[in-house]
C-alpha cells in the first residue's frame, strides 16, 4: 500500500478511535492488554508500523485533545465571568477543582476496575455529592463542571439511561 495513502489513513483510524475511546466507560477486559495497547498492537500488526511510533502518535493526539478540551473549558468559564454569571474568584475556585478532579481521576483509574457495578455506581454518586455539596458552599452551578447539564450526563439514549 502506498505510503501516502497509508499514513493519512492510519491518522484518521487513530484520532476517531482516540475520539470512540474517549467517550467511552472504560471497561476492564478479560485478557493482559486492556483498550488503547491492545489497539495499538493491533495497528502494529496489521500494518506492520513500529509499535513506539504509533504510541507516540495515540499519546500526542491525547494531549492535544486534552489541551483543547481545557481550553475551551478556560474559554467557557471566562465568557460566564465577562457575562455576569460567575465571579472571578469562582473561576479560578472551578478551575482549581477541576484540577483536582483530574489528577483525582488519573490517579485512581486502576481502582475503578476492582470495584463491581454496584461499588462503581455507588462511588460515582458519592463522589458527586461532594462536588454538588462543594459548588454549593462555593455559589457555583454545577452546570460549569457538566458543560451545560446538571446530572453529569453526556445525553442522548445511550447505555444505562433507561429513562426513556
Amino acid at each position: 500500500m502506498n505510503k501516502k495513502i497509508l499514513i493519512p489513513a492510519l491518522l484518521v483510524v487513530v484520532s476517531g478511535a482516540t475520539i470512540f475511546g474517549a467517550s467511552l466507560v472504560r471497561a476492564q477486559e478479560t485478557t493482559s492488554q486492556k483498550g488503547p495497547s491492545l489497539l495499538i498492537q493491533n495497528l502494529v500488526d496489521k500494518f506492520n508500523l513500529k509499535s513506539d511510533e504509533v504510541e507516540e502518535v495515540f499519546t500526542s493526539t491525547h494531549q492535544q485533545q486534552r489541551a483543547q478540551m481545557q481550553a475551551d473549558f478556560e474559554s467557557r468559564l471566562t465568557d460566564a465571568v465577562s457575562s455576569g454569571e460567575l465571579t472571578e474568584a469562582q473561576k479560578l475556585l472551578i478551575l482549581q477543582k477541576h484540577s483536582e478532579l483530574n489528577d483525582k481521576q488519573t490517579q485512581g483509574t486502576d481502582e475503578w476496575f476492582n470495584l463491581s457495578p454496584e461499588e462503581r455506581r455507588a462511588k460515582a454518586d458519592s463522589q458527586h455529592q461532594e462536588l454538588e455539596d462543594w459548588a454549593n458552599s462555593n455559589g457555583i452551578d454545577l452546570k460549569y463542571f457538566f458543560q451545560g447539564r446538571q446530572d453529569g450526563q453526556r445525553g442522548g439514549r445511550g447505555m444505562g439511561q433507561g429513562r426513556y
